[in-house]
């Protein structure tokens, strides 16, 4: 989800909340590394609370990210640090297409 979907949702139960307070939570949150922030090009961050290996797929029309759970390469890793020099901590694969949605716009 974006912070304003989150705040949406919130603001159902907690009436006084502002956004403010919602971007503050998701920034510590990340910073503690207790959640992802997915940054999609022209678009609002997207915050993931599932922290396993996973990638995600975004659609370039309307923005959506959604999890791909495929099998990993164990040593994508690996090859980069030896490619590039650096001490490869971790790493993230985005996939780009039209969803499903967006699809079905194109043939009406």
């Amino acid at each position: 989800p974006t912070a304003a979907w989150l705040y949406d949702q919130l603001r159902k139960d907690f009436p006084h909340l502002s956004q403010g307070t919602v971007y503050r939570n998701l920034n510590i949150l990340a910073e503690q590394k207790r959640i992802k922030v997915i940054n999609v090009d022209g678009t609002f961050a997207h915050f993931d609370a599932d922290m396993s290996v996973h990638n995600h797929v975004i659609c370039t029309r309307c923005g959506k990210v959604e999890d791909a759970f495929m099998p990993s390469d164990e040593h994508c890793d690996q090859k980069a640090a030896e490619i590039s020099g650096y001490r490869i901590d971790s790493h993230r694969f985005d996939f780009f297409g039209l969803c499903p949605e967006c699809q079905c716009l194109e043939h009406d």
